[in-house]
């Protein structure tokens, strides 16, 4: 899940698989700071931010 600064879900993405990887790209947001977050089974498991400049 990505969100901006607010907290407003921006960007969802199911996964099927329990391996492999996401490939998020700057052109999908406008300049600014987002937060992207794991979630299995309702637990978050990491939150990163990232800056799109």
């Amino acid at each position: 899940m990505v969100f901006n600064m607010t907290g407003k879900l921006l960007k969802e993405f199911k996964l099927r698989e329990k391996t492999g990887k996401i490939e998020i790209t700057s052109d999908e947001f406008q300049p600014g700071i987002y937060l992207y977050s794991l979630i299995s089974d309702n637990n978050e498991i990491i939150t990163k931010k990232m800056i799109v400049k």
